[in-house]
């Protein structure tokens, strides 16, 4: 029995198994970036560039594959204490470092 599915908890157990909470959470984070960065969002647009890519790299990984260690476990540590909304989060401040 997995976890409920609430922006503020955990991922259920099921969040990877077919990719559909990772997809759901890519596509609101896509709407925060274009919300929050809408000059970024019109740009990544205009040179068809869809950065949905990145965002599901790092949700599926949730961050460790491109950061040093000390960072990701940093990120792990707040995933486990305030659950998926870390993922958006921590997105939205590196697509601010862009």
């Amino acid at each position: 029995m997995g976890l409920h599915h609430d922006r503020g908890e955990l991922s259920p157990f099921d969040y990877f198994a077919m990719m559909v909470g990772v997809l759901i959470d890519q596509k609101m984070f896509m709407k925060f970036v274009h919300y929050e960065f809408k000059k970024l969002h019109q740009k990544f647009t205009s040179l068809g560039f869809d950065p949905s890519i990145l965002a599901f790299q790092w949700f599926v990984c949730i961050y460790t594959y491109n950061m040093p260690e000390k960072t990701s476990l940093q990120i792990l540590d707040f995933f486990l204490l305030k659950g998926t909304k870390t993922l958006f989060s921590v997105g939205l401040a590196l697509v601010q470092i862009l």
